[in-house]
């Protein structure tokens, strides 16, 4: 201990971890939701192309209107190990979500343990 303009000053120690920083936090996963599933082995059919990649923005931003969190379904992109969180749309554009990400494989789940599978995806829709 040490004193200093007539304060004691105790040495205290800090210990640091070496965790890496990202710039994503950990949440979640919110239901009803899709998840778009990309592996290493997808061959040159199911990779994003430009237009794919400006059409859901403008799907996401068509779905933020409405004021009501409950007609939302989130849409995940999941690359290996890692998943992000890529926006929301309403039930009324699950047909053309769907349609827009044809030949890619999809995962629908309306609750915590309970999947959409095959044709169940479209129980999302209007």
């Amino acid at each position: 201990m040490g004193e200093a303009l007539g304060y004691e000053i105790d040495a205290v120690e800090h210990s640091y971890t070496n965790e890496p920083v990202t710039r994503f936090a950990k949440v979640g996963t919110e239901y009803p939701n899709y998840t778009i599933v990309r592996s290493a082995d997808d061959n040159e059919n199911k990779k994003l192309t430009l237009h794919v990649t400006k059409i859901l923005p403008s799907m996401f931003n068509c779905s933020s209107k409405d004021s009501s969190p409950d007609a939302y379904i989130t849409i995940y992109l999941r690359d290996g190990e890692k998943k992000i969180k890529l926006g929301r749309i309403m039930s009324r554009q699950v047909k053309p979500f769907l349609r827009l990400f044809d030949g890619f494989d999809i995962e629908g789940s309306l609750s915590k343990g309970k999947e959409l599978v095959g044709d169940y995806l479209y129980v999302l829709s209007e």
